[in-house]
């Protein structure tokens, strides 16, 4: 049923995230029931990657069409993924999938980065392993999304350990954005303010994508549930990018965000 009125709406294709879709236990036959209604191919995970440390259960994801794999990756440091990951001592895995995701040559892929304290300086040094790992097997470095963990859920919980300031957030994206110039490598930001320095617009990824909800009731689109936790400060008001920036999440630092945020002109936004 959400399939048929997925489709009724418009859309084309499938994007499957979590928890963690790869071990849903009716993944095959959610396949079968989008290819019968017409939806063959261009599908989307986002996965963990777990899974696809097994190169046939990576062939099985491209036979039931899927096109685009999002890799959760957050570091190339064993030690630091076993304190971020609720299943520690598996980030060979995440590598090993990375590889076969590599290889099998079908896919669209890109890696998504949640950006903490605790991760936040190695991302550079991620950067450099993704590299190296798509030269040896002679294919072009996937595009990094750096993600800036929002406070909500275990961001909220242990906001202490795991939250950046802004201007933490500022120092991180300079500094990957940095690298991935030195490597030739594609990299986007999310939950970035464009008030924090405007030349980094053109990596926002937000600026270039819409969330909505789908009402399976009436099969309307509706406003993207998260926009409740979202919130403005004075120069906010003001600045020219307030159609296409959120402002700031609801529980994050209001006075440092009054600070630093500063109203902008709109010039060069479309």
């Amino acid at each position: 049923r959400q399939i048929a009125i997925g489709k009724q709406a418009g859309n084309k294709r499938a994007i499957l995230i979590g928890g963690e879709p790869t071990i849903h236990p009716e993944l095959g036959s959610i396949f079968d029931e989008l290819q019968k209604q017409g939806l063959n191919e261009g599908h989307a995970v986002m996965t963990n990657g777990q899974k696809l440390s097994d190169a046939d259960f990576v062939d099985r994801l491209y036979e039931g069409g899927v096109r685009t794999i999002h890799l959760s990756i957050d570091t190339a440091n064993p030690s630091t993924y076993d304190q971020l990951s609720r299943s520690p001592g598996r980030s060979k895995n995440q590598w090993k999938a990375l590889e076969n995701v590599l290889s099998h040559g079908g896919f669209n892929i890109y890696i998504y980065t949640c950006v903490t304290q605790l991760n936040a300086l190695e991302i550079p040094d991620l950067l450099e392993a993704l590299s190296e790992k798509a030269q040896s097997l002679d294919q072009e470095s996937p595009t990094l999304v750096c993600a800036f963990l929002k406070p909500i859920g275990d961001g909220l919980t242990h906001r202490g350990q795991l939250l950046q300031s802004f201007a933490e957030r500022l120092e991180t994206a300079q500094q990957v954005l940095h690298k991935a110039t030195e490597l030739g490598v594609y990299v986007g930001f999310r939950n970035l303010q464009a008030c924090l320095d405007p030349k980094l617009v053109p990596y926002l990824v937000d600026y270039y994508i819409e969330d909505a909800s789908l009402n399976l009731r009436t099969g309307e689109s509706e406003t993207y549930a998260h926009s409740a936790y979202w919130r403005r400060v004075e120069a906010c008001e003001s600045c020219g990018h307030q159609d296409i920036c959120p402002g700031v999440y609801f529980d994050d630092p209001l006075d440092e965000a009054r600070s630093l945020f500063k109203a902008l002109g709109n010039d060069g936004l479309s």
